[in-house]
């Protein structure tokens, strides 16, 4: 990171390494994990918030935990971790009671006398040095900032009674935004829950109204996709599509969405139409979408289905959005660790079937009223992303000295 502005009068350019006693990372072999032990952090257990999840966190041997003890992996309160595997950028504060060990993907920062914890975690998350991070990532296979490159990293470091004032301003500021952001994000809750309340009393009358009918008696076809691995080929014009792929009714490709090429495609493909639906059944399960004549071969936790004439999909998709349908799934799900929901249990599933017409004249109502949620929760959002702008750009302004 270069000398990229003047700082002010009393404040200097210093490396991380500069200001840190120690700079290293976790455990670069995995320990056994265990019931009942000692916690064992890795990225997934750190939020986008700084604060780490104990409750559902891996957990070692009394040994193993001496082992990665002895071997610099467990943070001291007042560290600081970055996440630089993966995932990069997550950041979070030691504060805890509870001794934890933690894995490579995290550098612990142990702060020097000359710098604060605090200001060292505003400075890990904002803009002068996320850029520069994610800029310096290097790998194949997993992109990771490199301990080397973050000892090397400059941070404008001002006198501690001006660190002080910096992290006292920025918890005030922020803890301002924080609130509107939560308050934006209980308006989006609140649409969801809304939505879903409209399901169950749309499909609470119906069940009062009209025959059950099997899922397996409404389709002329139900499967799942691939229980393997294709052939993976960058240059491909196809994706192998899973479970994950599946999202507010349609197919996403992601950016790390591996693709096939045409004779893996030819060897694997289902029998997709108009008329197929999508869903989730193998760890998040549960999500629909609708096929559209995308380029794709299914993975094992995609679930398909084709449907009769006389049913209308969009119909469906709201059935499968319906709280007694997701209930249904997670109640017949199998698997300690990973949700797998089977094929046989799709196929049993008791759908509420009134005439096509009445069927169309549903989707009308609840499209609707979807709409004018949607519309809500996109403008929530939109607010939401202005306010983490601002705290962005207040992060920035700090670290010139001009808050």
């Amino acid at each position: 990171m270069s000398e990229l502005y003047k700082l002010p009068e009393g404040w200097e350019w210093k490396s991380l390494n500069e200001v840190c006693t120690k700079i290293t990372d976790g455990a670069h072999k995995s320990p056994k994990t265990i019931e009942n032990g000692y916690p064992y952090i890795t990225v997934k257990d750190v939020d986008s918030n700084g604060r780490i999840d104990f409750d559902n966190c891996k957990l070692i041997s009394e040994k193993d935990f001496e082992l990665l003890t002895k071997g610099n992996c467990m943070p001291f309160n007042g560290d600081v971790l970055f996440s630089k595997d993966g995932t990069v950028g997550k950041v979070a504060l030691v504060n805890y009671e509870t001794p934890f060990v933690v894995l490579s993907s995290l550098a612990i920062l142990r702060p020097s006398e000359c710098i604060l914890s605090e200001y060292l975690q505003n400075f890990l998350q904002s803009p002068l040095f996320m850029e520069k991070a994610i800029k310096s990532k290097t790998g194949a296979a997993i992109k990771r900032v490199v301990l080397r490159t973050i000892k090397e990293f400059k941070i404008p470091l001002p006198p501690l009674q001006e660190q002080k004032r910096i992290v006292a301003k920025l918890d005030s500021l922020f803890a301002k935004i924080d609130h509107a952001i939560a308050l934006h994000q209980q308006n989006i809750d609140e649409a969801d829950a809304f939505m879903g309340s409209v399901l169950n009393e749309v499909f609470g009358e119906l069940e009062e109204r009209y025959e059950k009918k099997l899922l397996k008696d409404i389709v002329t076809k139900l499967g799942d996709g691939l229980h393997g691995t294709p052939k993976y080929d960058e240059t491909g014009d196809y994706h192998f599509i899973n479970g994950a792929n599946l999202l507010n009714n349609k197919i996403f490709i992601k950016d790390n969405t591996k693709k096939i090429n045409k004779s893996e495609y030819e060897k694997y493909k289902k029998d997709l139409t108009n008329k197929t639906i999508l869903v989730s059944i193998n760890g998040t399960i549960g999500n629909v979408a609708l096929y559209n004549n995308e380029k794709c071969v299914l993975g094992k936790s995609a679930c398909y289905f084709n449907l009769k004439e006389n049913i209308d999909k969009f119909y469906i998709v709201y059935v499968i959005k319906n709280g007694d349908f997701q209930r249904y799934i997670r109640a017949n799900a199998t698997g300690s660790t990973i949700n797998n929901v089977s094929l046989k249990t799709m196929r049993e599933y008791p759908v509420i079937l009134p005439p096509l017409k009445i069927q169309q004249k549903i989707v009308q109502y609840l499209d609707q009223l979807s709409q004018k949620t949607q519309a809500l929760k996109k403008e929530q959002q939109e607010k939401m992303q202005s306010l983490k702008d601002l705290k962005a750009s207040i992060l920035d302004r700090a670290f010139r000295g001009e808050i």
